[in-house]
């Protein structure tokens, strides 16, 4: 047994050479992508909802901007319709009919990991990712949609996925509830600044297909008032 654990050891410092932890990898995304994502994103989402045997729910078409590193709002159905969400700092703002309707406290790890990281120092990111739960001291690989792919976080608990070849995140694996788990897949990208914007997302609960996104009419580098983002 030990011989066998000796080799697993070695083994796994050969496959993962410098990163022996998920912090050391992080480390390496950041020192690669800091200040070089698209700070601002805007574009229309195409979303399509699947019911549990995995046929269509309906579509609907959101509406959606990001600034990094904290500020997200999605528009339902119609842009500027007055049914939105606004995520800012660390809390999420819901609107119906231009009212507020309720706040709650959202530290948001996808706009994190997607690209807040880089507009934050390392230190506070690692600080963020472990107040949310994930353990970084665990790395591991797998292949997804047929990329190879590094794993921060052991099986069972959240993770991140994140490509061997450029260093982003493919996908995550993120706690909903103590019973629901929310599995998210980038399947395709658009290299834009020095970086990379997901064009394409399949969502999972439970394993089971929850939702599918195609984002459209997509803008980087664009000019976002704040306004957007301080509804009142």
């Amino acid at each position: 047994m030990k011989k066998l654990l000796g080799l697993f050891l070695f083994l796994s410092s050969i496959v993962y050479g410098q990163y022996q932890n998920g912090e050391k990898l992080l480390k390496a995304m950041h020192d690669k992508y800091y200040q070089k994502y698209c700070q601002t994103i805007q574009f229309d989402q195409r979303t399509t909802r699947y019911v549990n045997d995995g046929t269509i729910k309906d579509t609907a078409y959101w509406y959606e901007w990001i600034s990094y590193p904290d500020k997200f709002r999605i528009d339902f159905g119609t842009k500027y319709g007055g049914n939105c969400v606004v995520f800012k700092n660390d809390s999420s703002y819901s609107y119906r009919k231009n009212k507020l309707v309720k706040v709650d406290k959202n530290e948001n790890d996808l706009l994190l990991l997607l690209g807040g990281m880089y507009f934050r120092k390392y230190e506070d990111v690692i600080a963020r990712l472990k107040k949310l739960g994930y353990d970084l001291e665990i790395i591991g690989s797998l292949k997804l949609n047929g990329v190879e792919c590094f794993v921060i976080g052991k099986e069972g608990s959240q993770q991140v996925w994140v490509g061997k070849k450029d260093l982003k995140v493919i996908g995550i694996k993120t706690k909903l509830s103590e019973t629901d788990w929310l599995e998210i897949r980038f399947d395709a990208f658009k290299k834009s600044c020095n970086g990379f914007t997901e064009t394409k997302v399949t969502a999972l609960k439970n394993g089971k297909l929850e939702q599918k996104e195609e984002y459209l009419n997509l803008k980087t580098s664009v000019l976002i008032p704040d306004s957007i983002f301080n509804r009142k």
